[in-house]
Formats: structure tokens, C-alpha cells, sequence
């Protein structure tokens, strides 16, 4: 079977060797073993956050018999060439879909939507993985004519593509809650989680009261939709409080946010109080960090359901997260997470200090919630379930 493959990510190329984020390049060499795979993704460019200096953060290889297809960046400077590769984009699309058996597309991006679309014109088959709400991320940028036409464009032909999916896999209960209507097949993901830290014995818990240095952890990418500046914003509170903290961020950082967070660090001098460890491509290396820090916290803005929550779970760490609905319909319990408002560095703040203060709770929170990643987690691969879906509705 021919499959083509278009993600929401991009490829980065280092001495022939192409590379993309390790699960969609798990999936690409695993499909490519006994089907015809094509990948079409923007070509990163060298300032792009998936380098460094010259080389790219990704160490898995995609395999040579996936034929990656580059396509043109649409986030340029000039308008007039962002439009020029949006038509040259469309064209190798049209290209690729037409040769294709089984289109498998990620949303929500609108190059991907408009892919999906034509998709379903040539009749062709269409299987989809929804990798955070459209409408949350809708809700980050400003609201004017044309980015409400663009949502209620998004919103009619979404519909639509979702009815005439093969499946349709999702992060998170709340999505799936969303598109699980009409007699939809519908199916939540399988988390790619890097690593199982407590696999064979559960996490104890602290038993200490205190704290020399409190330890706060965010993994994931560092981009305006994570949050990060309100995370960052809430250290100085936290400091004022008398709490002594420090900042680990691992991930790789957008270049446009990343001036912003160095603007915030230097105004406030907080540069002494972060550290940035970068994209840990190792899994053993992440998870050993995982292991010497105190709390987790995800600030973001919009979300499908990160793998990070589960990783902080299994390596015994309590969790603060921001109040969003594809977080909450997973877990709607106090003593699993601790939830806050968007956008509130002073919520974050008091968050921690109320858990630095309260063992007891931090201890339930650790204990519940390495039973729930346990309960989620399975031994199949999110690649394995694909094939396993693919094999099962586009043969019929």
C-alpha cells in the first residue's frame, strides 16, 4: 500500500540523513517495512529550533526507504514568498495525494486541512491524528475579520473530514468526547512516552519537609502556546516568598519566543535561577533529570494531552498544570493535579508554595498519580496501534 504521511513538523537534514520529531519518525520506519511511505513536512531551515549549530537535536534517523518529500516554509518574513511557497506547496500536494493509496494527515494546521481536503475530492482514503484543540489555539491569537473567517472555515470543512475519516486517533478525553458523534471511529492515542522510570516499582514519594532548593521542571517545547513567560514570570514571586528555586526547561526553543524569554530574564535578573537544558534526545538522559527535580509544571495555553503529564507522573513528581479542557477530561481530580488559571504567574506561585508546605499532599498527589499513568500506559507502541488501525478499516 502506498501511504503518504503529512505532519505538522519539519525535517531537518544533516549529511543526507533526514530526521523529524522521534514518534513520527517511529512511525515512518515502522510503516515503511511493509508499505510504500511517502513524508511530506517543511524543510527546517538552519536557525530553525530543531538544529543545533549545525547539527540537527533529533538522533533517530528516518529510514532511506521513506521517500521525504520537503516542503516549502510558510513562516517567512516576506509575505510575497510566503504566498509563493504556499502555491508551490499546494502543487507538490496535489502531486503526492494523487499517487497515494491512504493519505494519514495531522491537525489542526490549515496547509494540512486543505491537504484533507483535497484529499477527500480525488476520492481518495483519508485517516487523521488530532494532535491538540483547534479552538484553544484559535483562542491564543487576536480576534479580527479575517482570523474569524479562517476559524469558521477551519470549523465547516473539519466536519466534514472528520465524518469521511477511515479514524480518526486523538489526544486526550475532551477531543475525543468532540468527534466521537455520527458513528465516527474514533480512537484515543497511545502516548509515546520516552521512557517507563517506575516500571517495576512504585514511586514512595518525599518524606522531607523542606527543601534546600526547590527543583521545577518543564519538558516540551519552549514556544508561546506552552506558556513558558508565565512560568518564568512567577519565579520572582516565588523568590520575594523567601523560597529558594531553580528552572529546568528541556526542549527545543522557537527563535521568536526565545527573545522574549531573554528579554524577561535579563529585565528581572533571573538568569541565575534557570537553566536550559535543551532538546534531550537521549530518553535515559531525560529521564535521570526527571529524577532530581521536585515538581513539574506545564503553564501552556493550548493542548491535546502531553506526554510530559505522564513522564512527571512515573518519575514521581507532582504535577501543576494550567486549567484546560483536554487536560481536565483526563484528569478531573484534585489529588492527581493541581490546576490554575492560563496566564497567571501569581497561581503558579502560590501552587508551589502551597505544596512546598503541605508533604502530605504531595505524597497523595505522587501515589495517585503514578496509578493513573500505569492504568493509561500500555505495552503496544503508538506506531503499532496505526498499522494496527490502518490494516483493519483501509483494506475494507
Amino acid at each position: 500500500m502506498k501511504i503518504c504521511v503529512i505532519s505538522y513538523g519539519s525535517i531537518s537534514i544533516h549529511k543526507n540523513n533526514r530526521y523529524t520529531n522521534p514518534a513520527i519518525t517511529s512511525l515512518l520506519n515502522h510503516l515503511a517495512q511493509q508499505n510504500e511511505v511517502f513524508y511530506l513536512a517543511q524543510n527546517a531551515g538552519k536557525n530553525a529550533s530543531v538544529y543545533n549549530g549545525d547539527k540537527p537535536v533529533y538522533i533517530e534517523k528516518i529510514s532511506e526507504r521513506v521517500r521525504v518529500i520537503a516542503l516549502h516554509p510558510q513562516n517567512t518574513k516576506n509575505r510575497f514568498q510566503e504566498i509563493t511557497n504556499f502555491c508551490k506547496n499546494l502543487i507538490i500536494l496535489c502531486r503526492y495525494i494523487t499517487k497515494t493509496d491512504l493519505m494519514y494527515v495531522y491537525l489542526p494546521s490549515y496547509t494540512n486541512l486543505l491537504a484533507s481536503i483535497f484529499t477527500l475530492i480525488v476520492r481518495k482514503k483519508i485517516a487523521l491524528y488530532i494532535g491538540a484543540d483547534w479552538k484553544a489555539l484559535q483562542g491564543m491569537k487576536r480576534r479580527n475579520i479575517v482570523s474569524s473567517f479562517y476559524s469558521r472555515t477551519y470549523a465547516f470543512f473539519v466536519e466534514r473530514i472528520y465524518d469521511q475519516a477511515l479514524f480518526v486517533l486523538v489526544t486526550g478525553e475532551q477531543i475525543f468526547t468532540e468527534i466521537n458523534k455520527k458513528g465516527r471511529r474514533v480512537f484515543q492515542t497511545i502516548p509515546s512516552v520516552s521512557f517507563k522510570k517506575y516500571e517495576n516499582q512504585k514511586p514512595k514519594g518525599e518524606s522531607t519537609d523542606s527543601y534546600r532548593c526547590v527543583n521545577i521542571f518543564f519538558a516540551g517545547p519552549i514556544n508561546e502556546r506552552k506558556g513558558i513567560l508565565y512560568l518564568i514570570k512567577s519565579l520572582p514571586i516565588l523568590t520575594q516568598k523567601g523560597l529558594q528555586v531553580h528552572l529546568h526547561l528541556a526542549g527545543t526553543i522557537e527563535k521568536t519566543y526565545q527573545i522574549k524569554i531573554e528579554q524577561e530574564i535579563k529585565e528581572n535578573h533571573l538568569s541565575e535561577y534557570i537553566t536550559f537544558h535543551g532538546y534531550l534526545a537521549d530518553p535515559s538522559v531525560l529521564a535521570e533529570l526527571y529524577t532530581k527535580m521536585n515538581f513539574f509544571v506545564l503553564p501552556s495555553l493550548a493542548e491535546g494531552f502531553p506526554r510530559a503529564i505522564y513522564e512527571a507522573m512515573m518519575s514521581g513528581l507532582p504535577v501543576i498544570s494550567t486549567d484546560l479542557p483536554s487536560i481536565r477530561g483526563n484528569l478531573d481530580d484534585p489529588e492527581i493535579i493541581f490546576f490554575v488559571p492560563q496566564k497567571d504567574p501569581e497561581a503558579i506561585a502560590k501552587a508551589l508554595l502551597e505544596l512546598v508546605k503541605n508533604p502530605s499532599k504531595r505524597k497523595k498527589m505522587i501515589d495517585k498519580g503514578y496509578d493513573f499513568v500505569k492504568k493509561k500506559l500500555s505495552e503496544k507502541k503508538h506506531y503499532e496501534q496505526v498499522e494496527e488501525l490502518i490494516n483493519q478499516y483501509a483494506h475494507t
